[in-house]
């Protein structure tokens, strides 16, 4: 658990992980959330999305005021997140910005989004952190929410996501894709929260290089 008050639970939520049951049966959040009730008789809920396979920063209504509350926050643009992305190949440039209109195809368990004129605007700030053997540790910054939108635009960009099953060469045998929501911050009127979560163990080869090039970048920790 990264935070939690009256309100909001934070969590650190593993890759691999849904939120919620499918068809294809297997463990989900949901089965242990009511590990997080603490004090209150309602099991906290997500308040927003984080696909099964992205680990990282999700946050958790204890009540539904406070869920209604973070989603007009992400609605009305007060939420600022960024992640981070090991992908297979490199970007030609060491910033950018993505700008590619997602179209929904509706294609369950194939790629379902993918880049069409007719789709909805969607908008990605990246930059990169390190280059390394044909690969690349991005930090993303979505501008808009829209479904699998860091992951098709990595894939448009000529570098699809390590151990992505839908837009790289990743298979739910292989190494978890290495996505990560790095950071978060809630814009609430002259308030201001910030999370940050740890990444996960197979981001540890990158952090440990950046580490040996420059002692002070910050890496695991906020």
């Amino acid at each position: 658990m990264i935070y939690r008050d009256d309100d909001l639970i934070v969590i650190n939520k593993p890759n691999r992980l849904p939120l919620y049951r499918g068809p294809g049966g297997g463990e989900v959040l949901a089965d242990s959330i009511s590990g997080l009730r603490f004090d209150r008789p309602d099991d906290p809920a997500p308040a927003h999305r984080l696909d099964a396979a992205t680990s990282g920063l999700l946050i958790l209504g204890r009540h539904k005021w406070a869920r209604r509350r973070i989603s007009d926050l992400f609605v009305s643009g007060r939420v600022r997140k960024t992640y981070w992305a090991i992908t297979q190949g490199e970007p030609a440039s060491d910033a950018g910005v993505m700008q590619a209109p997602l179209l929904d195809v509706g294609w369950p368990g194939r790629p379902r989004i993918r880049a069409h004129s007719t789709g909805k605007a969607a908008t990605t700030r990246f930059t990169v952190r390190q280059r390394h053997a044909g690969q690349s540790w991005l930090e993303l910054t979505p501008l808009t929410g829209r479904t699998h939108q860091l992951r098709v635009h990595c894939q448009i960009l000529g570098c699809p996501i390590v151990g992505d099953p839908l837009y790289g060469d990743g298979d739910r045998f292989g190494p978890p894709m290495h996505l990560h929501a790095r950071a978060l911050t809630l814009y609430d009127g002259a308030s201001q929260l910030n999370f940050v979560a740890p990444p996960p163990a197979h981001f540890a080869p990158w952090l440990t290089r950046a580490h040996q090039s420059n002692p002070t970048l910050e890496t695991s920790h906020g």
